[in-house]
C-alpha cells in the first residue's frame, strides 16, 4: 500500500455508512442469482434481464466498497467516495424523473432513503476532506496513462446521452431498454468514466485498486447476467449485432478495470 504518512485515516463513521452500504447491496447476489427472491420486493416492475444486470452492478459496486471499508483512509476513499456520489445522485435523479414508475409508498421511501442518503454522506465526506493531500501517484505505463482519459470521456459521453436519450442510446442493447432504465444505467457509465479521468490526472496504489476491482467486476458480471438471463428466457439473440456490441463494450470495461488491478501490483 502507499506510504501510510501520507494517507490520511478516514472518520470512523465513513467505515460505519460504507458498512451500512454494504449491508443493503446484498441485494446485488439476489438480484444475479436469485432474482425469484427479491423481485417481487423491488420498488418498481422489474424484467428477468433488467434485474440480472442491476445484480451485476450492484455487485461490482459491494466488493469496491468492501475496499474502502477495510482500508478506510483517504485512499482509496478519494476514489471510492467520488464514484459512489456521481453513482447515487444519478440513480436519485433518475428514480425522480421516473416517479410514476415506482410502487409502494414504502418501498419508494426506503428507495430514496438509501440513494439520497448515500448521496448527501459521500458529498459530505468529499467536502470534509477535499484539503487533504493526495497520496503520492502510482507511476503507471506510459500506454495505460493514455487509455485511461480517453476511456474515461467515452465513457462519460455515452452515460451522458443514454441519460438524455435513453431509448437511442440502448438501441443496440440484447433486450429492451425503457427510458427509466436507461437513465439508471446512465450512472454504470458515468461514475467509473469520470473515476477514470480522475485517476488519469493522479492515482494512488489503492485507488487502482478500488477502480480495477469495479471495472472489472462489471465487465464480468454483466456479461454474466447476460448469459444467465438469457438461460431464464431464452430471449437474448447472439445473432445480432448489437449483442456483440455491448458484450464487446463490457469486455473493454473489464479489461481495463484488469489492467488497472495489473498497474497496482507493479512497483513504483
Amino acid at each position: 500500500m502507499s506510504d501510510a504518512s501520507f494517507n490520511t485515516p478516514l472518520s470512523p463513521w465513513v467505515r460505519v455508512f460504507t458498512g451500512a452500504a454494504l449491508i443493503v447491496l446484498i441485494a446485488g447476489p439476489l438480484l444475479l442469482f436469485a432474482p425469484q427472491v427479491i423481485v417481487p420486493h423491488w420498488p418498481w416492475a422489474i424484467t428477468p434481464f433488467n434485474a440480472r444486470f442491476l445484480g451485476a452492478v450492484y455487485v461490482a459496486e459491494f466488493f469496491c466498497l468492501a475496499i474502502l471499508f477495510i482500508h478506510n483512509r483517504w485512499s482509496p476513499g478519494r476514489a471510492a467516495l467520488v464514484v459512489a456520489f456521481v453513482f447515487t445522485s444519478v440513480v436519485s435523479i433518475a428514480s425522480l424523473l421516473h416517479m410514476t414508475s415506482l410502487a409502494g409508498p414504502r418501498r419508494i421511501t426506503l428507495w430514496f432513503i438509501l440513494y439520497v442518503g448515500y448521496a448527501a454522506l459521500t458529498f459530505g465526506a468529499l467536502l470534509l476532506y477535499r484539503r487533504l493531500p493526495a497520496v503520492p501517484p502510482l507511476t503507471i505505463s506510459e500506454r495505460l496513462g493514455r487509455i485511461m482519459p480517453i476511456a474515461g470521456v467515452l465513457l462519460v459521453l455515452y452515460g451522458a446521452v443514454l441519460f438524455m436519450v435513453p431509448g437511442f442510446a440502448a438501441g443496440f442493447w440484447p433486450w429492451s431498454v425503457d427510458a427509466m432504465h436507461g437513465r439508471i444505467y446512465s450512472a454504470v457509465f458515468l461514475a467509473p468514466g469520470i473515476g477514470l479521468l480522475l485517476l488519469a490526472r493522479s492515482a494512488a496504489r489503492e485507488e487502482c485498486v478500488v477502480g480495477g476491482v469495479f471495472m472489472a467486476g462489471l465487465g464480468l458480471f454483466a456479461i454474466l447476467s447476460l448469459i444467465l438471463a438469457h438461460l431464464q428466457t431464452g430471449r437474448a439473440s447472439f445473432l445480432s449485432l448489437g449483442t456483440w456490441v455491448w458484450l464487446a463494450l463490457f469486455a473493454v470495461i473489464g479489461v481495463l478495470g484488469a489492467l488497472l488491478i495489473r498497474a497496482s501490483w507493479e512497483k513504483s
